[in-house]
């Protein structure tokens, strides 16, 4: 009305992370409580519950707002998990993805595997430190499978496998295994032998889906500098741990066992195949007649 013909529009710019850690005032208020509280008066479960949510915020409105900038701002943050129950660490998780997405480095330190998705394992730093060598890196799961394996399907399939599994990041050992049998019996089965779990342990229990992926995978935690061992089946021991390299030609312990199978095929009612070891027929499959052996 004082100038007609004229309008205004007013931009507020986004607010930066600094300005809403460190020059924002935040009050808290108690459901059925009138007065307020400095954020510093509450728990520190609500403090960082507050700081997160401030997080979120903060991805929300960039997500909707311009993101092509000069320059990016690093935000560190040690163990955003802290005090969080799972499901809100799943938020803060994805939160800090949508501002790394925007104009944001984000960088931060977790002893928890649920901040890790599986699209980021590979990428993922270990951080270390031990007497001799002090605080180090070990190489991240996506080098090792780069300088390991040459070709690229294979690289595809390997961190794929690996990737399924972010125990590995929070372990001293790996136990590397064929399938879903293995995944599920033998946390129980070494629960009950040694009293405790595998996890209490700092080991890992790693399904590959298959014996095929397994050599490629000792020798990629390897490069990692994880101690690891592979569990595999008596019909990976016999027929492809020699093409493999893990045993030699004439190994004498396969030599006694396929002698030992040429002794009870027949009272066992398996059949024996070219290479001496047992096969299926009509009456047993070659998974029979190996359980059979391993008893």
């Amino acid at each position: 009305d004082i100038f007609p013909g004229i309008n205004i529009r007013l931009h507020v710019p986004t607010p930066e992370i600094r300005a809403l850690f460190k020059d924002g005032t935040i009050k808290v208020f108690e459901e059925g409580i009138e007065e307020s509280r400095d954020i510093d008066m509450v728990g520190h479960g609500a403090q960082r519950s507050i700081q997160m949510a401030l997080v979120r915020y903060l991805a929300e409105i960039r997500a909707g707002g311009e993101t092509q900038q000069a320059f990016r701002t690093l935000l560190l943050i040690d163990e955003p998990e802290l005090y969080l129950h799972p499901q809100a660490i799943e938020q803060v998780r994805l939160a800090l993805k949508t501002l790394s997405r925007q104009s944001y480095q984000v960088i931060f330190a977790t002893h928890s595997p649920l901040m890790i998705d599986k699209d980021d394992i590979g990428d993922t730093l270990i951080i270390c430190k031990t007497n001799e060598e002090g605080t180090f890196a070990r190489k991240r799961i996506m080098d090792a499978v780069a300088e390991t394996i040459s070709d690229a399907p294979s690289q595809a399939r390997i961190l794929f496998e690996l990737g399924n599994s972010s125990k590995i990041l929070f372990s001293d050992h790996v136990l590397v295994a064929e399938g879903a049998t293995e995944q599920k019996l033998l946390p129980l089965i070494f629960n009950s032998v040694k009293g405790y779990t595998m996890s209490s342990k700092r080991i890992a229990l790693v399904s590959l889906g298959g014996s095929g992926s397994t050599v490629k995978a000792l020798r990629i935690l390897d490069s990692m500098g994880i101690p690891a061992k592979a569990l595999v089946d008596l019909d990976y021991a016999f027929r492809e741990a020699e093409k493999a390299g893990l045993v030699e030609a004439n190994d004498s312990d396969i030599a006694n066992c396929c002698s030992y199978c040429s002794k009870v095929c027949r009272e066992c009612g398996f059949t024996l195949a070219e290479d001496g070891f047992p096969k299926g027929n009509e009456n047993m499959t070659a998974s029979d007649a190996m359980a059979v052996l391993a008893r």
